[in-house]
């Protein structure tokens, strides 16, 4: 919400500008070094939501500028090698195929009840989804250039995080709002806490060890991502927490890592007794700025009069909390899927028709359920295939990653049941794309797809 609600960049526009220049010039030097550095900056681009302020500024699209450089850098990489070279296999290649199909499916149903501006930023979105997992699953040959984007992906997190507290800063001290949920340059909060989680996951994925400063700066990391988690005041977001500290809690509690679960407990105990003071004025004050009472509880002293705000007035955030009306969301798309079950009510239609039944200008904040309004039965039977091809990646998955991609998949079905826009979002497909590459670099029959000058082979490959 940097340049959405609470207006600091909008209103500061020439740091909005310079900071959209230095994006512009940005991919014109990285494009002359090595390609890992440009793949490097399209993740933090992705994840810190980068290409807002460029639109802010320059009224163009920054995926697009991106779009090209990345192919301009695959062309010369493919002319260097003098071959194109795209490794996979049969899961991941159905696994893909049916992605493209749920989407054709939605797309190809919107025909029936059309809305050509939502169905236009619905092609958009899913164009450039598509590029991303295309391009990233084509990058990714070896699993150290996983590892490599993954701090990429980092470094995104953090910032995320940074504009987040900006936000926090600038909309409580400086606009005067109280029950704040800053979403950083993501905007929408749920949003941001699902992609801080999905950064939170990938920080334990394999790296080097022995290197005492990297260990240092991955554990200050995750606590920066959880206190942003924290800031979001997202219920999905909390839950997609609570669901990856358990899971790696019982992952690091087996063999020889089994002290650190306990270790990590006992010091964040006595953390929290020395600094309880602390902790304890901190949650009172940032209990008036945050609206955690939509979550927590608390039976502290009432808010003194005055604050912040023009004229020393505390402005509460504008805008009506639908929070607690998910049920009759649920409820509202599975009756319109009940009679629109052929065809759906098309792109872009679900919130009017959502609204005729519970007077809320809504989306059905489910991903399965929002494309069964959207695209009917037919979608449905994509999804059946979608299942029986899932189990099969999963299937497939060799032991080295199989716990970090099963808890990856299990935080996407986590934040389906409560966001429709999953399918919307990049990050998703970047995330997609590196479950899709580990599972290619580490495959005992891998598929070469090898395009040379002089023809076009399918080589198989088994590595034991």
């Amino acid at each position: 919400m940097l340049s959405g609600q609470y207006d600091f960049l909008v209103e500061n526009m020439w740091l909005a500008e310079i900071i959209a220049i230095v994006l512009l010039i940005l991919p014109v030097f990285l494009v002359f070094m090595k390609e890992k550095w440009f793949f490097f900056y399209y993740a933090i681009s992705i994840v810190a939501n980068l290409p807002l302020i460029f639109v802010m500024v320059f009224g163009f699209s920054y995926e697009a500028i991106i779009g090209f450089f990345i192919l301009f850098v695959l062309i010369k990489d493919i002319i260097k090698r003098k071959n194109l070279r795209y490794l996979t296999t049969k899961e991941n290649k159905a696994f893909i195929i049916i992605i493209i199909i749920i989407m054709l499916v939605n797309l190809g149903t919107a025909f029936f009840n059309f809305n050509g501006p939502a169905f236009m930023e619905r092609l958009f979105n899913y164009i450039v989804s598509i590029f991303i997992l295309f391009v990233y699953t084509y990058y990714f040959r070896e699993s150290k250039k996983i590892k490599f984007i993954k701090n990429g992906i980092l470094v995104g997190g953090v910032i995320l995080v940074i504009s987040m507290i900006i936000e926090l800063i600038y909309g409580h001290f400086i606009v005067g709002l109280r029950n704040m949920r800053p979403g950083g340059l993501l905007l929408d909060p749920n949003v941001c806490g699902f992609a801080l989680n999905i950064v939170l996951v990938l920080s334990f994925l394999e790296r080097e060890k022995g290197k005492f400063i990297n260990d240092l700066l991955i554990v200050a990391s995750r606590m920066l991502l959880i206190f942003g988690v924290f800031l979001t005041v997202s219920r999905s977001a909390y839950l997609g927490t609570l669901f990856v500290l358990v899971c790696y809690m019982v992952y690091y509690s087996r063999g020889k890592r089994s002290w650190i679960v306990p270790s990590v407990t006992v010091v964040f105990i006595v953390m929290y007794l020395i600094c309880y003071p602390i902790i304890n004025n901190f949650f009172k004050n940032i209990y008036n700025i945050l609206d955690l009472k939509r979550i927590i509880p608390y039976s502290g002293p009432p808010v003194p009069p005055g604050g912040n705000g023009p004229g020393g007035g505390v402005i509460t955030e504008p805008g009506v909390d639908y929070s607690n009306s998910r049920i009759d969301l649920l409820i509202a798309a599975i009756k319109i899927f009940g009679n629109n079950f052929i065809t759906g009510v098309g792109i872009g239609n679900v919130t009017t028709k959502i609204n005729n039944y519970t007077n809320l200008p809504m989306n059905a904040h489910n991903l399965f359920l929002q494309l069964l309004a959207e695209s009917g039965i037919i979608m449905l039977i994509a999804f059946l295939f979608f299942a029986y091809y899932l189990f099969n990646l999963l299937g497939s998955i060799e032991k080295r990653f199989k716990f970090f991609i099963w808890v990856i998949f299990g935080l996407l079905f986590l934040e389906s049941m409560f966001n429709h826009n999953l399918l919307n979002i990049n990050l998703t497909f970047l995330v997609l794309s590196i479950v899709i590459g580990l599972i290619s670099v580490s495959s005992c029959n891998r598929i070469n797809y090898v395009i040379t000058r002089e023809n076009f082979k399918i080589k198989k490959k088994s590595f034991k």
